[in-house]
């Protein structure tokens, strides 16, 4: 605004530059300020742009309050579009928030499920190995009493082995008295028949003598 009002003086021959103009201003309205406190008394100088420097200074006020309603107007459309901002931030971080939770929520689903799954499993499991260990029970119980079994069925074995051994020696002693049989028969068998013969020779004998006998007296 200075270096305009500098430019002008200098258009109508006066050499200020833009500091002088603003000193110049500057003391105008102090000068103004002054006059204003002691009721409108001022100097020639002032008073010959009083209503200028009044009208400068509502324009001023003028100007300061349009800046600060467009302050105003600024700051609330800031905090409008801030507000906007904030609330599509915040509503997709809401909509974030309910992907997050929706996704927790199955992942939470899906673990419950897993869970659940793990404890089926795990009864299965354990009525599964409750079944094996009354299998292995009877299985256990059946093996004992087929060791029994085969204690038993080895003691019979056993007995009967004694019993065999001692059929064996009793054969074996059956044999010896049927060999001491067969060899006393057959000493008897050969006494029998050497007393035959030797029966048949006497009778011969005798039957020689009879004949002997009856012949000279003929």
């Amino acid at each position: 605004m200075y270096e305009q009002i500098a430019q002008g003086m200098q258009e109508k021959g006066y050499d200020r530059d833009q500091q002088q103009c603003q000193m110049k201003a500057e003391d105008l309205r102090q000068a103004y300020s002054k006059a204003k406190e002691t009721n409108n008394r001022c100097t020639a100088e002032v008073c010959h742009f009083y209503k200028e420097l009044h009208v400068s200074e509502e324009a001023e006020k003028l100007r300061q309050q349009l800046k600060e309603k467009e302050l105003s107007a600024d700051e609330d459309k800031y905090l409008r579009n801030k507000m906007a901002e904030d609330c599509g931030y915040l509503t997709k971080e809401n909509g974030l928030l309910q992907s997050q939770v929706l996704e927790a929520t199955r992942q939470l689903d899906r673990e419950k499920q897993l869970r659940e799954d793990e404890s089926t499993c795990h009864t299965r499991r354990i009525s599964e190995l409750a079944c094996e260990k009354e299998k292995e029970r009877q299985l256990e119980m059946e093996l004992t009493y087929l060791k029994r079994l085969l204690q038993d069925e080895r003691q019979k074995a056993l007995t009967a082995q004694e019993q065999i051994s001692e059929k064996e020696d009793e054969i074996r002693r059956m044999h010896g008295h049927v060999s001491t049989m067969s060899y006393d028969l057959n000493s008897l068998k050969s006494q029998v028949e050497t007393e035959h013969s030797l029966q048949r020779e006497r009778w011969k004998e005798f039957s020689n003598i009879l004949t002997a006998y009856k012949s000279p007296a003929k």
